[in-house]
């Protein structure tokens, strides 16, 4: 009897396991069992994934550029300051170049007057002969004749329109280097040392004089012997004339302006003394051109002659080339469109070949 009950106990026993796993796996399915409306059917397609990462790092420029003058020289101008957007060719700073603009037009001129001796004795080397050689001859005497005079009016206009405002007594025996200039409240002064301006008053009376000869010399200029006697007279005259402005330009232009008012004032001598060179420049070639016209004319020419001429205009251009070169050199132009970042050249400076004077970033393109 006792092993009937407990044969009955264990069938019980194992009949409530069997239930009660039964509940719990029915009871979780149920729980997991996803309900209406919990879930949503879509088409599966292609696409691409974006991800996007945070982290921290330095950003710097794709160009960074240092910016230097490949000559010496005096700032006298200052385009772009820190901070300043500029483009690719935009100024940042510049040279003084007063000194290479003067030796560029006396090498202009120089190879105006090379050219015109070159196409000259062309010209008597093709074979004129008889009367055609005697009305080329007629025709450049007349010709250095008209030069000549020009070349004094070009000369003497330079003197009372640029110089002579620059001096107290111009026209007396004792000129007076040195003037002041008011401008509203302000005054301003330019003046030379002593002996630069003893010296500047020594060439101005010396200049004044052989321009008085060369006028007299042009009073009469019926035949060659008297046309000769006054182109030389010219030629020594502006020789001296050229030297006397290269002096009193380095003076006046070694004013540096400190602000506009004072740039306006100044710049307008300047400027005055730069059109004086530029006349007396011009009146030299012109009168040198007449007078080897004139010399070739009567000479003719050996195509040896012609050759050390082609040479000569050769060597002429290169000598423009050069000046040019150098003038381009005083200039510092940003490469890129950017940013100034630095910029130490400063108005009046002198500065030195290869020294940092401004710095430009590249505009939008960073890493």
């Amino acid at each position: 009897m006792k092993d009937i009950l407990k044969r009955h106990s264990k069938i019980v026993l194992a009949v409530l396991g069997v239930i009660l796993i039964g509940g719990s796996v029915y009871a979780s399915a149920k729980m997991l069992s996803p309900k209406a409306g919990d879930f949503q059917v879509a088409t599966a397609e292609e696409k691409n994934l974006t991800e996007t990462i945070s982290t921290e790092g330095k950003v710097t420029a794709a160009q960074n550029v240092s910016l230097s003058f490949e000559r010496s020289g005096k700032v006298s101008y200052v385009g772009a300051n820190v901070g300043a957007t500029v483009k690719a060719g935009d100024v940042i700073a510049s040279l003084d170049a007063s000194d290479l603009n003067a030796e560029l037009r006396q090498a202009q001129s120089a190879l105006q007057t090379a050219r015109l001796k070159l196409q000259s004795l062309q010209g008597a080397g093709s074979g004129a002969m008889g009367s055609d050689v005697g009305v080329s001859i007629s025709n450049s005497l007349s010709n250095l004749k008209d030069k000549i005079v020009d070349s004094y009016v070009k000369a003497d206009s330079a003197m009372g329109t640029y110089v002579d405002q620059l001096f107290s007594n111009p026209q007396s025996d004792t000129p007076d280097f040195g003037i002041t200039i008011s401008s509203g409240s302000t005054r301003y002064s330019i003046k030379g040392t002593a002996s630069e301006e003893l010296n500047i008053n020594s060439e101005k009376r010396q200049i004044d004089a052989e321009l008085a000869a060369w006028q007299s010399a042009n009073a009469s200029l019926a035949d060659e012997t008297a046309i000769m006697n006054a182109d030389a007279k010219g030629k020594a005259a502006l020789e001296s004339y050229r030297e006397f402005l290269a002096d009193l330009a380095a003076v006046v232009n070694s004013y540096v302006p400190s602000d506009t008012s004072a740039a306006t004032v100044y710049g307008t001598y300047q400027t005055g003394v730069a059109a004086a060179r530029a006349s007396v420049d011009t009146a030299i070639s012109n009168l040198t051109s007449a007078e080897e016209q004139y010399n070739s004319s009567k000479a003719g020419a050996s195509p040896y002659q012609i050759s050390l001429q082609q040479a000569a205009v050769a060597s002429a251009e290169a000598q423009v080339d050069g000046i040019q070169a150098e003038i381009a050199k005083t200039t510092l132009r940003s490469p890129l469109d950017g940013l100034i970042t630095t910029q130490d050249a400063k108005v009046g400076e002198v500065v030195s070949p290869g020294t940092v004077v401004a710095s430009v970033i590249s505009n939008g393109n960073f890493q």
